[in-house]
């Protein structure tokens, strides 16, 4: 997107409206989408309301088909859609079994929040990755394997050209509010007193703690 020979647009969020016209292209069972859109607008705690794009409906309908029902609450959706995609890209390797190391994920976010990115280049990545490692002490491979676990296996992250990008910005939110619910109380502490100088950045961290 950033080649001068192509025009950018932002495009507009989905609504519920939406929602059908999307899905029949996901589904030939009418009862199929049909099913999803009606558990999608029962939800009482706002799954609706966190799916504005189609990427976002498409993960949520891959989490349909893993666990045969929409998620209850947005926590309850960031909290499968992780584990499931790495199962369904570990499902394709016969025999391999992987070591989770969530909490490394949830630091790195941690960090990305802390520095408000959501776009990063190579060299902020890495900091940010060395910066979980120490925290967590839990050591990856590299930082280069790290990365390319986040987008090659999870396909939370993308990469285009030199630098990273988080599919959606929520994605980085909850697991940085998920590493600082797990955290001891100095550094929530820490977090709150920031959060409160600056409550507009970490507003959206804040509802899931």
């Amino acid at each position: 997107q950033k080649l001068p020979a192509f025009n950018v647009y932002n495009l507009c969020i989905i609504t519920p409206s939406d929602f059908r016209p999307i899905l029949d292209k996901f589904f030939d069972e009418p009862e199929t989408v049909e099913e999803i859109v009606s558990s999608i607008h029962k939800s009482a705690k706002g799954i609706a309301d966190i799916i504005t794009t189609p990427l976002l409906l498409t993960l949520l309908t891959i989490t349909y088909k893993g666990y045969n029902k929409i998620p209850e609450s947005p926590h309850e959706f960031y909290e499968k859609l992780f584990p499931l995609l790495v199962h369904r890209h570990d499902s394709t390797k016969p025999g391999f079994v992987r070591e989770y190391k969530s909490q490394l994920n949830d630091a790195f976010c941690f960090y990305c929040s802390l520095s408000n990115k959501v776009t990063l280049s190579r060299k902020e990545a890495f900091r940010e990755a060395e910066n979980a490692e120490k925290i967590t002490k839990i050591k990856a491979e590299s930082q280069v394997s790290f990365m390319r676990d986040c987008v090659s296996n999870t396909c939370l992250v993308v990469e285009e050209g030199y630098e990273f990008h988080f599919i959606h910005k929520s994605i980085r939110e909850y697991h940085a509010a998920k590493f600082i619910s797990d955290r001891g109380i100095s550094l929530k502490q820490k977090f709150y007193n920031k959060a409160a100088e600056n409550y507009h950045q970490y507003k959206e961290e804040l509802k899931y703690t």
